[in-house]
């Protein structure tokens, strides 16, 4: 099992080169933590210093951080299955990466 994953924009078959050179926004900050509330119903959001939010339930623990105005340009994923950052990707449109493997995958 792995515990830490990033999500972005992107395909999981253009690979994990064309996935960095991406600069895709995720989302607005409100409508992120609304799809991710909805796909992990038990996640509580708190907002920490410099712009970064962290979400926390028993599923998974959630990390982002705003550009600009209020852009998400990536999250990260931690302590959870694989499956959660699988409904997650798919409720956001995201592709995940697990940083332990480097695999990508789509939700």
């Amino acid at each position: 099992m792995s515990y830490d994953y990033i999500l972005m924009k992107g395909e999981a078959k253009a690979g994990l080169e064309a996935l960095a050179a991406l600069s895709e926004t995720v989302g607005q900050v409100e409508s992120v933590k609304t799809s991710i509330s909805q796909a992990v119903p038990s996640v509580r959001w708190k907002e920490g210093p410099g712009n970064c939010w962290h979400g926390r339930s028993e599923e998974a623990e959630f990390m982002f951080l705003v550009a600009g105005t209020d852009d998400v340009r990536m999250l990260h994923m931690s302590h959870c299955e694989r499956a959660v950052v699988e409904r997650v990707a798919k409720a956001l449109g995201l592709v995940a990466i697990d940083e332990q493997s480097e695999e990508l995958f789509d939700g």
